[in-house]
């Protein structure tokens, strides 16, 4: 039995369907791709680091070192009793201004001039001493001199005496008791010529031991009238400096202790302020540095001066972990009569390094990178590790002396998983100049 042959025909309809398939299989394919290549760039944004930079840049830079100081006199001068006295009288009111050599007010001097008149007659026996003890007259010494002259005429008389004496004895022509009497007026006309002689040559170089006793004793009452003057001159308050009244302790009719301090006077048109320096800081402080000075008592008004001087040595105040180390400096403040007042807190700006143009970065973009002081710099979308060389150049900035440049951009506080190399997201592109103050 003869079947008949399958055949096979495309006509249009068919065709039509197989184009379909096609497109469609191409489609699924492309999908496929693009469903790819989004996984793709999506895995590439989640790898990227967000980060915030900032620019290097250039900045006029001054250093500065800052503290709280007490404003006081340039120049001062202080009155004190200086003995237990009633004050007779008191010429001054505070805030009145003086002049070197006013006189001020007075003490009661009684008792100090009695004091000077005993110290006065105790100093001129104590010379009259001395020129006798130690670098008498001529008329002192001629007594004396004279004194040995009449021993030695007396001694050689009875040297005489004795030998004409023996010489009889010898002869028989006088008894022994004669002789004896002889030779005993004898010694005693030695030993009194002996006797004056030691005076007179005493007198003329005198022992070392009695000079430096006698010299001793002078010094001691000169010494006693000195003080004796000077208290008396200090019981008159006399001004040794141009001023202002600044502290009056008492009153005129009062009586004083000695030692208590009676009034205070002071230069107001030149003002120093002390203030304590923090340790760390202190190594930059040098005398003749500017200073800048102002007061919450006229805000919006600065005044200038320089460093006048810095403590030897350092102190420490509080304890425990309050405890700090501080050196205290000295800056002299021109120009404040009528504004400054002496006793006003300030607050002081002292210039280490005056203003210059350097290049800075934050201190908050160095981290330090097995003990070295390094930066992340971004470089297309990466940050590219790099060593840098820095320098405090304020309590904001640091300065670059070398590892970047002017112009690019670096990371802020780097994250931790931040490395050399990482791909990175800037989240901010401001500049050192963006930066809050």
């Amino acid at each position: 039995m003869n079947l008949p042959k399958a055949g096979f025909s495309v006509g249009p309809l068919s065709f039509v369907r197989n184009r379909w398939k096609v497109l469609l299989g191409l489609g699924l394919v492309l999908l496929v791709v693009a469903l790819v290549m989004l996984n793709l760039a999506r895995s590439r944004s989640e790898a990227a680091i967000p980060v915030s930079t900032v620019s290097v840049e250039t900045q006029e830079i001054e250093n500065t070192v800052f503290a709280t100081g007490a404003l006081e006199p340039a120049e001062r001068q202080e009155f004190f009793a200086v003995t237990g006295a009633t004050l007779d009288e008191l010429m001054v009111a505070e805030g009145d201004r003086v002049q070197r050599g006013d006189v001020l007010g007075r003490l009661d001097t009684a008792a100090l001039r009695a004091e000077l008149h005993n110290a006065e007659a105790a100093l001129a026996k104590q010379r009259a001493l001395y020129r006798e003890k130690v670098r008498p007259d001529p008329e002192d010494l001629a007594p004396d001199e004279a004194a040995v002259r009449q021993s030695a005429v007396q001694l050689e008389l009875a040297e005489a005496d004795l030998e004409r004496t023996q010489f009889l004895f010898d002869q028989g022509a006088v008894p022994e008791v004669d002789l004896e009497k002889a030779r005993a007026l004898a010694l005693q006309r030695e030993a009194e010529h002996e006797s004056v002689l030691y005076r007179l040559r005493s007198k003329k170089t005198p022992p070392a031991e009695e000079v430096a006793s006698v010299e001793a004793q002078l010094r001691q009452a000169e010494a006693a009238y000195e003080l004796a003057r000077e208290r008396l001159e200090k019981a008159e308050l006399k001004a040794e400096i141009d001023g202002v009244v600044l502290e009056i302790d008492t009153e005129a009719g009062r009586p004083v202790t000695a030692g208590a301090r009676i009034l205070v006077i002071g230069r107001t048109d030149s003002l120093d302020v002390r203030a304590s320096i923090l340790e760390a800081d202190s190594g930059r402080i040098e005398p003749g540095q500017e200073v800048r000075v102002a007061a919450s008592a006229l805000p919006g008004e600065e005044f200038t001066g320089r460093v006048l001087s810095v403590a030897p040595t350092a102190r420490r105040s509080g304890s425990g972990s309050g405890e700090q180390v501080g050196v205290t400096v000295t800056a002299r403040v021109d120009g404040t009569e009528g504004k400054l007042r002496p006793g006003y807190t300030v607050d002081l700006t002292i210039v280490t390094k005056p203003m210059r143009e350097v290049v800075v970065l934050p201190y908050e973009a160095v981290v330090e990178h097995e003990g070295e002081q390094t930066v992340f710099v971004v470089e297309q979308e990466k940050a590219v590790m790099r060593r840098v060389e820095v320098r405090p150049a304020n309590e904001l900035y640091l300065e670059v002396i070398g590892g970047a440049k002017a112009g690019e951009r670096v990371v802020l506080d780097p994250p931790s998983k931040l490395e050399d190399g990482s791909g990175i997201k800037d989240m901010s592109k401001r500049s050192t100049r963006e930066r809050p103050q």
